[in-house]
């Protein structure tokens, strides 16, 4: 959450505004991770998977800004975005070594 209020500063400075609504791709991958949790009988591997897909999509979404926004970006802005990618992937990394060990 805390790249998230950090990414809100950052428009709040450039007078832009986030949009509040959640897009409904999320909206559906959080109804769908609830029904295969609840299938799974929260199993934990199943849970793993889904979070794993989810930071997939997060990483995913900062490796285009990284290749190809970043000339836009302020240095600040840029360090922003590399350092969040970092705690990102880092997350990841982590949620796949549980899963795998599940194996």
């Amino acid at each position: 959450m805390r790249g998230n209020q950090e990414l809100k500063g950052e428009l709040d400075k450039l007078g832009a505004y986030p949009t509040e609504s959640t897009k409904i791709t999320g909206k559906f991958f959080r109804v769908w991770m609830d029904l295969k949790t609840a299938l799974a009988n929260n199993e934990s591997k199943a849970i793993l998977s889904s979070c794993e897909y989810g930071e997939d999509h997060a990483l995913n979404i900062y490796e285009k800004v990284l290749a190809e926004d970043m000339v836009h970006l302020s240095l600040a802005q840029q360090r922003m975005i590399s350092n969040q990618y970092s705690l990102i992937k880092t997350d990841h990394n982590k949620i796949k070594a549980l899963r795998e060990v599940l194996v």
